[in-house]
This record gives C-alpha cells, sequence and structure tokens, in this order.
C-alpha cells in the first residue's frame, strides 16, 4: 500500500451499506406513515395524501443522511494506530493503538446476511469500543482481506499460519438439538398449554434441521498466534482473540455437559466481547484438555516474548519473572463450616433485632396480638437462612478445590457442573483481603485476585458484562493469618513487595480531613429525620398511636444518629492507606475490612474528585483507576483537604511514572 494510499480508498465500502442503514432507520417512521395512510383514505384522502408525503419525505432525508454518513466515513492505519472516523452532525474519531486491542471479530445481522455485507469489529478493554471501533458494510472479499492486513499489523505475522483445527464433539449436535428443543417445548406449554406441545411437535424436524446447520459450520481455529473461534449459520461470526489478551482460560461443564461427556473452554480476556464470543464450546474431552493446554502454553509464551522485547526499550526496564515453586494444592484450609456458623449467628442477630423493633412498633401502635405472629415470622426466615448456609458449606466443602503454581492460581468447583479456572499471576490487577463483619469475630478471611477479565454479572432477575470478581476468583474462609501467608506468596510471584508499608505510613503524614465523619454521618441523619418525622405524622393519622409513640421514635432517630457518628468516627481512626516503591494499599472498615493492594505498574489514571456533600464540607476524594470495575468501588481515599488531596495525587503519579 502506498503512502498516499488509505485503508478505505484500496478496501471501500459497499453502497449497499446506504441502503441497509435507510431500511433499518427508516422501517418504524415508514410503518407509521403506512398505517396512518390506509387508516385515513377511508374519512379523509388529503390526510391520506399527506400521511404518504410525510412518510416519503422521512424516508428520503434517512436516506440523504446515510449518503453523507457513507461520504464521511473513514479508516485508515496511521502512526497513532488504526483510526476509525464516522458521523455527521455529531462526528468522532477513534484511534486504537495495537498494544490496547483484545480481540478481533467479523460477523453479520440479518441484513448483513441478505447483502452480502461483513462489519469488522475491534475490542478493546474499554466499553466504548464496541460502539465505535467497527468497519461496517463491506463486501466479503474485502473484508477478509482487511482482517487479513490488521491482524498482521496487531501481531507482526502473516494471517496465513500454521494451525490445529478443532470442532465440537460429534454427540454435541445431539446435545444442541436436545437443549433448543427442551426450551422451545417448555416456552410453548407455558404460552399455549397443550396446543403447545402440538405445535412443537411439528416444528421439531425444522429444530433439528438448524441445530445441524448452526453444528455444520462451528470451528475451533488454534493459530501461531491466537484463537479463531467460527460459530454461526445464519448469523455468522468469527472471532480472534490473541494469546498475549488472553487473563485465563476457564473449563466450564454445564449440567448438559455432564449428561454428553462434553467439556467448554471460556477464554477470558478484557474486553467484553470475549463473553459471548471467546466460547470452545461441547468439545470431546480429550481434545479439550489439548487444546487447553497448547492455549495455556501460548498464552505464557507470548507473554515471555512481550517482556522480552519491554526489556529491550530505551528505559532497559527488567522483564520480571516469577520465580519458580512448586505446585501447592490447598497449602492452607478453608473453614467453610466455621465461617457458616458465625454468618449463620449475624443473622440470628440481625432478625431478632428487627422483630424485637417490629413488635416494639406494634406494641405502641396497639396491634400486641400480631406481635406472635411477627416472632414467627422472623424464626421462620432465620432458619431458612441457616439451612441455606449449612448445605452451601457443605457443598463448598465436597466441591470447592484452589491450587498454587508458579504462574497462576487454579479455582476449581466441581459440583452439578465444573468450573475450573486459571488466574495468571501477569494479568492480575490487584489484590484484596477481605474480612466480613461475622468474619472479623470468626477470625476468618477471603483472599480475592481481579484480572479484569469480563464476566456475566447478575444482579437480581437482570444481567449484565462487567469486570467484577466471580465465584472462583477468590480463595474463600482463610484463617487470617493463612491468609496472610497467602498474601506473601501471591506477592512474591506477581513481582511485588510490601517492604516498607506501615513504617511511616501515608496515612500519618497525609491524614484525612476531620470532617469526614460529619459527611457520612450527614445522609443518614436526613434518612433518620424524615422517618422519625414520617412516623410522628402517621401516629396522628394513618396509625392512630399511644402519646408517647412520637418521643420514643424521636429518641430512636437521635440515638441512631450518634451511634452512626461514632461508628464513622472509628471508621476515620482505623482508616490506613500507604505506598511504596511497589504498591499503593488501602484498607478501610471497623469490625470487618477490605485491604485493597494494587500493583502502581497496573494504575491506569489518578484524578481527585468531589460530590456535594465534599462541596459543602470543604472535602476532596483521591480515585486511582485500573482497568477493573473494582477500582471504581474501592481504590480511592475519600475525606481529604484539597492540600492533601493534591500531595496525595502528585506521590501516586510519581510513584507510578517511576515504575512506567
Amino acid at each position: 500500500m502506498s503512502q498516499t494510499e488509505t485503508l478505505i480508498s484500496r478496501y471501500p465500502l459497499n453502497r449497499l451499506k446506504i441502503l441497509k442503514k435507510t431500511f433499518s432507520m427508516g422501517i418504524i417512521p415508514l410503518t407509521a406513515a403506512i398505517a396512518a395512510t390506509f387508516a385515513a383514505l377511508i374519512s379523509n384522502p388529503i390526510l391520506a395524501v399527506l400521511s404518504a408525503f410525510s412518510g416519503a419525505l422521512v424516508l428520503v432525508i434517512i436516506y440523504a443522511y446515510n449518503i453523507y454518513y457513507f461520504n464521511n466515513y473513514f479508516y485508515d492505519l496511521t502512526k497513532d494506530g488504526l483510526v476509525i472516523g464516522k458521523g455527521v452532525i455529531s462526528s468522532w474519531k477513534v484511534s486504537l493503538p495495537a498494544h490496547k486491542v483484545q480481540d478481533v471479530y467479523l460477523d453479520q445481522d440479518i441484513l448483513d446476511r441478505i447483502l452480502g455485507l461483513y462489519d469488522l469489529h475491534f475490542s478493546t478493554a474499554s466499553g466504548i469500543s464496541s460502539r465505535e471501533a467497527h468497519i461496517d458494510g463491506v463486501k466479503s472479499e474485502d473484508a477478509l482481506r482487511l482482517r487479513r492486513i490488521l491482524m498482521e499489523w496487531l501481531t507482526g505475522h502473516d494471517d496465513n499460519q500454521k494451525e490445529t483445527v478443532y470442532r465440537p464433539a460429534r454427540i454435541a449436535l445431539l446435545q444442541m438439538a436436545s437443549t433448543r428443543s427442551f426450551g422451545l417445548l417448555i416456552l410453548f406449554i407455558y404460552i399455549l398449554g397443550f396446543w403447545g406441545a402440538a405445535l412443537f411437535i411439528g416444528l421439531l424436524p425444522f429444530i433439528i434441521l438448524i441445530a445441524y446447520l448452526d453444528y455444520s459450520v462451528i470451528r475451533y481455529r488454534l493459530k501461531s498466534d491466537g484463537v479463531l473461534v467460527r460459530a454461526g449459520f445464519f448469523i455468522p461470526k468469527e472471532s480472534m482473540l490473541m494469546y498475549r489478551n488472553i487473563q485465563d482460560v476457564e473449563v466450564e461443564k454445564t449440567l448438559a455437559d455432564r449428561v454428553f461427556g462434553t467439556t467448554t473452554l471460556l477464554l477470558k480476556t478484557m474486553s467484553s466481547s470475549s463473553v459471548t464470543n471467546a466460547n470452545l464450546k461441547m468439545m470431546s474431552e480429550d481434545e479439550s484438555k489439548k487444546a487447553r493446554e497448547y492455549i495455556l502454553e501460548s498464552c505464557s509464551s507470548h507473554s515471555d516474548i512481550i517482556e522480552s522485547e519491554k526489556s529491550q526499550t530505551p528505559q532497559k526496564r527488567h522483564a520480571f519473572r516469577a520465580p519458580k515453586m512448586d505446585a501447592l494444592d490447598n497449602p492452607y484450609p478453608n473453614h467453610f463450616f466455621q465461617s457458616a456458623a458465625y454468618n449463620m449467628a449475624f443473622k440470628l442477630f440481625a432478625v431478632g433485632a428487627l422483630s424485637i423493633f417490629a413488635s416494639l412498633i406494634m406494641a405502641l401502635g396497639g396491634y400486641a396480638p400480631l406481635i406472635p405472629l411477627v416472632l414467627a415470622f422472623a424464626a421462620v426466615v432465620w432458619g431458612f437462612m441457616a439451612v441455606s448456609a449449612v448445605l452451601l458449606a457443605l457443598v463448598n466443602s465436597l466441591a470447592y478445590s484452589y491450587s498454587v503454581h508458579s504462574e497462576f492460581v487454579q479455582v476449581s468447583i466441581d459440583f452439578i457442573s465444573l468450573t475450573k479456572r486459571q488466574i495468571f499471576f501477569r494479568k492480575v490487577q490487584d489484590m484484596e483481603k477481605h474480612v466480613s463483619f461475622p468474619d472479623y469475630f470468626a477470625k476468618l478471611a477471603t483472599i480475592r485476585l481481579e484480572t479484569g477479565s469480563k464476566e456475566i454479572i447478575k444482579q437480581g432477575k437482570q444481567e449484565r458484562i462487567g469486570s467484577a470478581s466471580s465465584v472462583n476468583e477468590a480463595i474463600y474462609a482463610l484463617e487470617q493469618k493463612d491468609a496472610s501467608s497467602i498474601q506473601r506468596i501471591f506477592a512474591s510471584q506477581l513481582g511485588i513487595s510490601f517492604e516498607g508499608m506501615g513504617k511511616n505510613p501515608l496515612r500519618n503524614s497525609i491524614p484525612l480531613g476531620d470532617l469526614k465523619p460529619l459527611k457520612k454521618t450527614l445522609p443518614h441523619a436526613f434518612a433518620a429525620i424524615f422517618l422519625s418525622a414520617a412516623f410522628f405524622i402517621s401516629s396522628f393519622t394513618i396509625l392512630p398511636m399511644s402519646a408517647s409513640a412520637p418521643i420514643m421514635f424521636t429518641a430512636l432517630a437521635i440515638i441512631s444518629i450518634g451511634v452512626k457518628y461514632l461508628y464513622e468516627a472509628y471508621y476515620l481512626e482505623t482508616y490506613f492507606y500507604d505506598i511504596n516503591t511497589d504498591i499503593l494499599l488501602i484498607k478501610k472498615g471497623v469490625f470487618g475490612y477490605r485491604q485493597l493492594t494494587i500493583p502502581l505498574s497496573k494504575i491506569q489514571s489518578v484524578y481527585v474528585d468531589r460530590d456535594i456533600l465534599d462541596y459543602a464540607l470543604g472535602l476532596y476524594d483521591v480515585y486511582v483507576s485500573t482497568v477493573t470495575e473494582r477500582s471504581v468501588l474501592d481504590a480511592h481515599i475519600d475525606g481529604l483537604t484539597k492540600e492533601c488531596a493534591q500531595a496525595i495525587s502528585d506521590i501516586i503519579v510519581e510513584r507510578v511514572s517511576q515504575k512506567h
């Protein structure tokens, strides 16, 4: 390609893209205009003409917009990386350096399939890449050539590499047909009852045919630079995940996998696209083991290459290699039943306190006969929670195991389904020691390692994609002395040191502001006053109570505000943060606590922020950002004066700069 020739001039968008975008944007207003036209034909022909004209006008405007959008589209390889520009009224340009790209995938939607177009996507650790970092609307041949050129740019090698090709096991066809059939059968019966079952039987041959067509195209190609996953007959997608960006390889056996004897490998990166695109599904046991070993070995060798290249930079940075160590299988015991016992005691206290409070309100309101029902309900709730805690402890004691190796920690959970995950030390972004309120008294702790790999996170009935720690990124219910020991082992393998922490801590030389307890107490005080006022009003209107009830509610509100302030004052005293040449350490909590250890080499940015209460009290917060979501929640020092916030920010920035 000549110096003046751009990628878009050599491999241009196809003009059918204009038709696709016009149809997808215009289908709703056009349908509305057609419906309005037919509705008005009978009663008002003039209105029908106006409706038809307005629909045509909207379609023309959308078509003109997409012509301009098409002509304004740009992509090329420059000194800044891959540059993609698009937009009309609001336009943007995104630049992707090669080392920031996590994975690449080629896909089609229904309209692309009809028109013969492809979209080429580039995923980074940033969520914004899924919306902006793609080239959409290229013909098949140009899309494949574009991907070959860009993969060579990303890896430094020709995309035509030696490869090993795997497919799902033969039994996977039956597995796919069975799981899809079962899901549709339940749905049809739920909606249509008996007729749903009859409809399902009629559609069964088509369900089996679709399963066969999807099965026939699935390929897992293990190349020298990454893994290419191809799936989808009607809506095809090809995803390329480079070994250098794979955070961990998780083995998963769902209940269906157990029944049919198959295994799924989940390749985790910091890109959200890997959650859905990077699954090597329904492989035979032997082939999944071979593929997993090859991927793990390739991930390790590519990391060695990257570290070697770093060491050759002008700064002559040292390429850290984790010290060799013998594998340690469950080096420290997990005390699941001890943790469950203290959790049950805490829940008994909480449920008991709430039931006593509810009984007090009922007594004041003249509903004393209902108190036994409240206490009985509280007993049932606590009994259910106690049984659940014991069963969970039993399952964990039977199913959970972990081991520590030179380059990774492996965590396995083998019960009805199986998950087995390797957490590579070189991918770890931060390390957390978490002591919950019950575990504080049980003298237990949990160690969590955060890699930044994206997961499907369930929040109630909803799901989202994020980087919060999953269940098998943690080592649970360790004695606190054992948790400290395993932290030191992990630190050694991570190439970081706790040396000097606590001798002359940053917390003492640059302290938190004295108004921090007040800031933390104010929201609670507002809520307590509001509830007290609501009870006071209701005692005279909705729920007539005794004359002493308003006084009681007011006293409880004042006591709760005082307790909250004392808690926050003690929280201020126990708050700790310090920094050395390797790590930033932040510890916060009263009875339970979280101690977050962040390697300075993983810090992406440092910023000072404040909310509305900070403005009112003259306080500032210092935030440290990594590629994980946990940094937003925990990696901050809050409640500083302006001078202290700036001083801490400057120190962190200076230490991070030294590491880079």
